[in-house]
């Protein structure tokens, strides 16, 4: 039998054992360290590592075992906008508002190589299965494919009519996924090096765009709070509404049936990607949520905020 106890005429409050408010979902660990906002979040293939870049101008490298501090990657001038794992985890490729993108050994926390021949800051993204090539999109409106043995830039590829968001690279590494100011989406064949088709449909600025894991969609987010998913074919089959602000970011679950979506409205929302439905939605301390990425087993999830704080989430929690 459940007792109540009246505190107020509208207020009640139980005293049954079996029957407890749940309130809303904490983060296990907080990472403190950064002097800015994170601007983006990346994990090693294996796990071990998170890599967190910042407005202050570095990198930092997290062992997951417990979330310390491995490494601070000081070296760019400016904010670095985007941070990108080796498939074997051993290199980091930073980009930045600097023209320039530095690989570095993420063992040692040492600087490798200097990349430079785009105009202006850089978006990367490193291809599978070998880490042997880079690809990167720019502010001047250029996509390069750089030779990491030699440093050399192979190839650069034209066509977004302003300034690229965001690369991404398919499973098979045959298809490059690009997004920018110009509200398109580009699909480019990397074995011929072209264009293959351009995806319209937004109608402000494509923030981010990710092939789906496990999957043949393709989602993609824009300024005005939409975010599109395309099937293969580059046709949309679904709009997914709620933001009413920039989407900043999105991270898919390795298993492909979840996305997670940050923006600048101060939430973070986590999609169904059977359904196309809403699952949950979340807001935490004034965390606005600029980055955000699930590990690759998918047990966590991680954001990043505006404060240059790192929340590091159980995904079961937030489901």
């Amino acid at each position: 039998m459940h007792r109540f106890v009246s505190l107020s005429p509208c207020l009640l409050v139980s005293l049954s054992p079996c029957l407890l408010l749940a309130g809303p979902p904490q983060p296990r660990q907080v990472l403190e360290g950064h002097k800015g906002a994170i601007t983006c979040l990346s994990f090693s293939p294996d796990g071990s590592t998170l890599a967190s870049g910042s407005k202050d101008g570095t990198v930092r490298l997290w062992h997951t075992n417990g979330y310390k501090l491995h490494a601070t990657l000081a070296g760019h001038k400016e904010m670095v906008i985007c941070a990108a794992f080796s498939p074997d985890g051993k290199m980091v490729a930073v980009g930045s508002h600097d023209p320039e993108i530095k690989l570095w050994d993420a063992a040692a926390g040492k600087e490798q190589k200097l990349l430079r021949g785009h105009k202006n800051e850089y978006a990367p993204s490193l291809s599978p299965p070998t880490a042997k090539t880079l690809y990167s999109g720019s502010a001047d409106y250029a996509i390069k494919i750089w030779d990491l043995k030699t440093g050399a830039d192979r190839k650069t590829l034209f066509g977004h009519k302003d300034e690229i968001n965001w690369v991404a690279v398919s499973r098979d590494g045959k298809t490059l996924a690009s997004s920018a100011w110009d509200l398109t989406v580009r699909l480019w064949d990397l074995d011929q090096g072209k264009l293959r088709s351009v995806l319209s449909g937004h109608k402000a600025m494509v923030r981010v765009v990710l092939f789906q894991p496990k999957g043949s969609l393709l989602a993609s987010c824009d300024k005005a709070g939409a975010i599109l998913v395309w099937n293969d074919q580059g046709k949309i089959v679904a709009e997914l509404q709620g933001h009413q602000d920039l989407v900043r970011t999105l991270s898919f679950h390795p298993d492909g049936k979840l996305l997670a979506s940050g923006s600048k409205d101060g939430t973070l929302k986590l999609w169904n990607m059977d359904t196309f439905k809403l699952r949950t939605t979340m807001t935490y301390k004034g965390h606005s949520f600029q980055a955000v990425e699930f590990s690759p087993d998918g047990k966590t999830l991680t954001t990043g905020g505006t404060d240059g704080k790192i929340a590091v989430w159980n995904t079961a929690d937030l489901r």
